[in-house]
């Protein structure tokens, strides 16, 4: 997982081919203006999910996902997220869903963090993380980059 600032986002360009394209698109400005719902920017190797005022979740999952790697990025407001190593999940419920790329777990001891305005994370596999713990005035953009 990392925890930056947007920023610093060049510094991670050199993890993954599509990277680069993600923080290119963030500096044009056009992200603050898509609405919300899913936006492909290229095909199912990227793609966006734009998500305004989400409410917090009251019954929350750890989630990890096999195929992508996830960049949740909030553009206004705040988002408190759950981590833990995927190694160290120990409640799985039920089976890897591979059409919703994920597997949940219902582990409850996780490490909880806030991002807000122009701070971004990345879920790698081994990630497995739970959005949308608490929210405040959420404009938030999470990218979906294939592996």
């Amino acid at each position: 997982m990392i925890i930056d600032v947007l920023t610093e986002a060049g510094r991670y360009e050199c993890l993954h081919p599509l990277f680069e394209k993600v923080f290119e698109f963030l500096k044009q400005g056009q992200a603050a203006e898509l609405p919300d719902g899913k936006h492909e920017l290229q095909g199912d190797h990227l793609f966006v999910i734009v998500l305004r005022n989400g409410d917090s979740k009251s019954d929350y999952k750890l989630e990890a996902h096999l195929r992508y790697v996830d960049i949740h990025v909030v553009m206004k407001g705040e988002d408190t997220l759950g981590w833990k190593p995927l190694s160290s999940c120990v409640s799985p419920i039920g089976i890897y869903q591979e059409k919703e790329d994920h597997i949940l777990f219902a582990d409850t001891d996780f490490i909880k963090f806030s991002l807000s305005e122009g701070m971004f994370a990345v879920f790698f596999p081994e990630d497995a993380h739970v959005p949308l713990l608490e929210t405040k005035q959420l404009h938030k953009l999470v990218f979906k980059v294939k592996l």
